[in-house]
């Protein structure tokens, strides 16, 4: 088999994980790097090996998306889309708060597979040295208007699980052994809002090495992004910036790390939490190495 047709099977073999099928653009666009000398394909190039695969009978298509043989796929573009229009409704949120720089929606959401029922689930990047405060704003805000999720109330709601200061921004440090997971969560981070266009920018640089080694195009999605801090957000940084905001941020982070750690001690896997000064991140279960193996037995059963 040639080297664009097993990136391709790799590629498919990902997604359809998550019952996702994918369009010939969508393969392109998240097209597998099976070693780091292969080179970039055209479409052109990934459509003749699509057609090569159907003959082959790997490959099958329904509607214009292709998933491999054998896998069951459903199309939920529409409660997705629902789930995303929610989240740039509320984007003026993100712009109040102060010390938040950039929200992207992510996980399942991010590949456009979220199931029916599912919450929101959000990464976050504050200002250095304003991860609690940041945090403290934006999860108080979205609890006051009935957006956050806790408790039983889960269906359509935000779930603040994954928050970095920009110092940490280069998360793929944070990827266990199976990487491939990792590089396709930032590569279908969607970006709902942004302090400016370089909170994007310096995202993506800070993880667009690690990305290139397994994906041909590791560019984010960024099309959908609100820009901007109003005038509110702005004073209260404004306010916060000084002695007075910097004892108010420590107050804040031994108070939220002691409350987060002891709620940590009595999770049985502590692979899928990170509690740091610039890190928080809230994954009671961590389904990485589940899905990486059923990756990994997908491409060896072909």
């Amino acid at each position: 088999m040639k080297t664009l047709e097993k990136e391709i099977i790799a590629t498919l073999a990902f997604f359809n994980s998550f019952e996702k099928a994918l369009t010939v653009e969508e393969v392109f666009e998240n097209l597998y790097r099976q070693d780091t000398l292969s080179e970039k394909p055209t479409i052109s190039a990934i459509q003749n090996s699509l057609e090569s695969l159907k003959e082959k009978g790997q490959i099958t298509s329904k509607d214009a998306k292709i998933h491999l043989k054998g896998v069951g796929t459903l199309d939920r573009s529409q409660s997705n889309q629902k789930l995303i229009d929610k989240t740039l409704r509320w984007a003026w949120i993100f712009k109040l708060c102060p010390f938040i720089d950039l929200v992207a929606v992510c996980n399942t959401l991010g590949f456009n597979a979220a199931k029916k029922g599912s919450d929101i689930d959000l990464f976050i990047v504050t200002s250095s040295g304003k991860l609690f405060t940041g945090r403290t704003f934006i999860t108080l805000l979205t609890q006051i208007f009935g957006l956050r999720r806790h408790g039983k109330k889960i269906k359509e709601r935000f779930c603040l699980s994954f928050l970095v200061d920009k110092s940490s921004e280069d998360v793929f440090k944070l990827a266990n052994k199976e990487a491939v997971y990792f590089t396709y969560w930032l590569k279908n981070l969607r970006v709902m809002y942004a302090r400016n266009s370089e909170a994007v920018e310096d995202l993506a640089a800070s993880n667009k090495y690690w990305v290139s080694q397994y994906l041909h195009h590791p560019k984010f999605n960024t099309e959908e992004i609100k820009e901007g801090k109003n005038i509110i957000g702005k004073f209260i940084e404004f306010l916060l910036n000084g002695g007075t905001g910097e004892m108010i941020e420590n107050r804040l982070k031994t108070w939220q790390l002691k409350r987060a750690k002891g709620k940590a001690a009595e999770l049985q896997d502590l692979s899928g939490t990170v509690l740091s000064e610039t890190i928080l991140k809230f994954h009671d279960i961590d389904r990485r190495s589940e899905i990486h193996r059923r990756w990994e037995q997908t491409i060896g059963d072909l």
